[in-house]
């Protein structure tokens, strides 16, 4: 993950972005999934190359940090979410986890991007998170998220759980080695 702040935020930030672009292409991350993160409404940021970014990067993880923002986390994602849609990138916003933020306002930013159906969310600044913080951040779910195969995935999903090589259960949810061994031995290749 690129993070990608000030340093960009400048007359030369376009030619630095470009700079680094072409450096991590000449040393053959073409097969690395990027990721940048930065601000996380452009309309603040004019000189920051967020379409630069965007063209070499495969998802985007803006900053929201509504506190800091002085905004109510559920506006401050949805602003940044729609802002954020001319990119053309998947969106995973990383949420405030220190200040003056509340345990109630985490639970909102992580029901609002539950409900937007990002593919992901974060938290930012671990070290400076509250318990009641950390615990906000646990009972944070994407699960509903995790319920349904994505359309790009839905027909080779619902062909494997039809001849029992998966069990129908957590499409998007991730797969372990053992988990893996089973698939294998399910097609008989074990």
């Amino acid at each position: 993950m690129i993070d990608a702040e000030i340093e960009y935020e400048s007359a030369t930030g376009r030619t630095a972005a470009t700079a680094l672009f072409d450096a991590l292409g000449a040393a053959s991350f073409s097969s690395v999934l990027l990721a940048y993160t930065t601000f996380a409404l452009p309309e603040y940021h004019p000189q920051f190359p967020y379409d630069l970014f965007s063209r070499h990067c495969q998802v985007a993880l803006p900053q929201v940090y509504w506190g800091d923002m002085g905004m109510a986390p559920d506006a401050a994602l949805q602003r940044c979410l729609s802002t954020h849609a001319g990119y053309g990138l998947p969106v995973a916003p990383v949420g405030q986890s220190y200040g003056a933020v509340t345990p109630a306002e985490i639970l909102t930013f992580g029901n609002i991007a539950e409900s937007s159906q990002v593919p992901g969310i974060s938290f930012w600044s671990w070290q400076h998170a509250t318990g009641a913080m950390c615990e906000a951040i646990r009972k944070v779910s994407l699960e509903g998220r995790d319920t349904h195969a994505s359309d790009w995935a839905k027909a080779a999903w619902d062909k494997a759980v039809n001849k029992g090589v998966l069990d129908g259960t957590q499409p998007q949810g991730t797969v372990t080695r053992e988990m893996l061994a089973v698939v294998l031995d399910r097609l008989k290749l074990l």
